[in-house]
Parts: C-alpha cells; structure tokens; sequence
C-alpha cells in the first residue's frame, strides 16, 4: 500500500491537533503527516507528491495568507481549513478558480478551535480516503 503524503501549513497547532483526533489508527498508518509552521519552511521542504494540504488562512509568520499562496501549491486535495468559515470558503472559491484544483478535489473546513471533534472535518477525510482509494 502507497503511503500518502499529508500537509499541514499552519502556524499553531489547532488544525494538527485536530487532524491527529479525527485520523483512525488504520488511517494514522497510511500517511504521513508533516506539519509546517511557515509557507517558507514548506517551500523549502523536499517533499515527494503531496496527496493532501490543509491551508490556514493567516500566516502569520511569513506576513502572508494561504489564499495569497494558494496558486503555489500543488496537492491532489487542498483543504481550505480556517478557524473563520468565511476564509475557508474564500480560499476554497479562489481555489476551484483555478486550473489546478477540481471542484470534486477541493475542500472547505472550518476549524474548531474549543473542540477537538469535527465533525466537518471527518466527511472530508471520509471523502479524501474514498478518492484516494480510487485513484
């Protein structure tokens, strides 16, 4: 079985925190999960293809945010993942825009900062899973 690549870039722990909570073992053991505080350190990580993104939208540590670097990005599933709803959707509307990502490919997810639990974020993951199965 492949291992697949999961992405983090985020600032703060919230989204890998949260991520980790909703990955099952089974899942847990089929990827590998890489969590990047700055858009620079991801940029300058030797990464094979890249399966999934979860995008932040401030960046704060390079003054910058994800939907500014969103072109940049090249991922089978990018997921818009912001703790404000509007920025997600924003990100995943300027995303589907684009050439690169497919409507069927593309997420939006609001993070939960009070909870772990997110539901939202478990039908995404059921989905990518789903895909990835197929590809």
């Amino acid at each position: 079985m492949k291992t697949r690549i999961f992405v983090i870039i985020d600032d703060k722990d919230h989204a890998l925190i949260q991520i980790e909570h909703e990955l099952s073992e089974e899942e847990r053991s089929s990827i590998t999960l890489t969590h990047f505080r700055s858009f620079r350190d991801f940029k300058l990580a030797t990464l094979n293809e890249i399966d999934v993104v979860f995008l932040d939208f401030f960046l704060t540590v390079d003054g910058t945010c994800g939907i500014v670097v969103l072109p940049s990005i090249v991922s089978k599933f990018p997921v818009c993942f912001s703790s404000k709803r509007d920025f997600s959707d924003a990100m995943y509307n300027d995303a589907v825009s684009m050439d690169q990502f497919s409507v069927e490919r593309t997420f939006s997810v609001e993070k939960i900062k009070a909870t772990l639990e997110n539901r939202e974020l478990r039908i995404v993951l059921d989905r990518i899973f789903e895909l990835m199965n197929v590809v």
